[in-house]
């Protein structure tokens, strides 16, 4: 049976050492009015520390809404000989259920739990006490690969989202040199590129076939032109492991291993003047997205000299525009022209 008592909030101190250091300030005002209408759902849980005080061990989020509340007790289970493991293990499972918390976050809990000198558990132990797969751990714990810049961006969804990474974009590239991992983690966020191209672009950096100044000349390139490039890579490397006698030449009588690469004939990719304008274009202009009609309007609140400088502006884009297309137009044209010929 458990035992519940209401508790005074000003004897109840939050527990610095558990898993969760943010909040989501959505969620927490949800929370908020949830319990001013309704009331407390669930108990939080705590354990006796000296004075007479209270420590958390889960509902920090329910006990932080209780004070804005300025609600003067909780409802809280009084935890009994409870080991620091067990109360650990209590707290990472509540909040691994919860939506905000970020996969980083989770990934800095299994390595505290792994890296304790007096728990010395494994991840299988660990997988086994939180009922996941070892995998699971282990793809956690790969994300603190990542300088802090990457791992700010981590989400928990699976969504691509602008700006950001979810774990299935990230987790291709855990195994990149150091010099590529992070710069291409925010290429990919930049251009919210989708998993399965980023898997190719990743073998493109992790390849010991291609030479040091191609890969630094590759974070230059949009992922369209990486992907093109991928597929004349692929190519060169099913030409490499083809049996000699389907080249017209009679085959050495030895075993060809499919994963082998002659590392010391790396491919050289070489980039034209035209596909470095148009890629070096893509680049500064940003995807075409509609201006919201609250923002359309919001030249009423302009006085008339500001009108005229907009519509000027408005007139010179345009125009840039404009000339733009016109050019890539004729170049299109051109292209598409030559390729007819050349079929005929």
């Amino acid at each position: 049976m458990m035992n519940v008592a209401n508790i005074t909030i000003e004897l109840i101190d939050e527990d610095d050492g558990q898993p969760r250091n943010s909040y989501n300030e959505e969620s927490m005002s949800d929370l908020v009015q949830s319990i001013r209408e309704i009331g407390l759902q669930s108990p939080i849980k705590v354990r006796q520390t000296e004075n007479g005080r209270y420590k958390i061990i889960f509902g920090h989020r329910r006990y932080r809404a209780h004070k804005i509340l300025g609600i003067p007790t909780i409802a809280a289970i009084l935890s009994v000989n409870e080991s620091e493991q067990d109360i650990f293990f209590q707290q990472l499972a509540e909040n691994i259920q919860r939506d905000d918390f970020t996969p980083i976050e989770e990934a800095n809990a299994f390595k505290k739990a792994l890296d304790n000198d007096k728990w010395s558990i494994s991840i299988k132990y660990l997988a086994g006490k939180l009922g996941k797969q070892e995998k699971y751990i282990s793809d956690k714990i790969h994300l603190l690969g990542f300088g802090s810049s990457v791992k700010n961006i981590i989400h928990s969804k699976k969504e691509i989202i602008p700006d950001k990474l979810s774990e299935q974009q990230v987790l291709p590239l855990k195994d990149l040199p150091i010099e590529y991992k992070d710069r291409v983690a925010l290429k990919v966020a930049s251009e919210q590129i989708p998993v399965n191209d980023v898997k190719k672009i990743a073998s493109l950096f992790s390849s010991k076939d291609i030479s040091e100044a191609n890969k630094e000349s590759f974070l230059e390139y949009s992922s369209f032109k990486l992907i093109e490039i991928f597929k004349d890579y692929d190519l060169e490397l099913k030409k490499r492991r083809e049996p000699e006698s389907k080249k017209g030449i009679p085959a050495k009588p030895k075993i060809v291993d499919d994963n082998y690469i002659d590392a010391n004939n790396s491919i050289e990719f070489k980039v034209l003047p035209i596909e470095e304008e148009v890629h070096n274009l893509l680049k500064r202009v940003p995807p075409a997205h509609p201006i919201s009609e609250k923002d359309i309007l919001s030249f009423k609140e302009m006085k008339l000299d500001g009108r005229k400088e907009l519509n000027f502006a408005i007139d010179c884009l345009i125009g840039n525009l404009e000339g733009q297309l016109a050019q890539w137009k004729k170049i299109r044209e051109m292209i598409q022209k030559d390729g007819i010929q050349r079929v005929k």
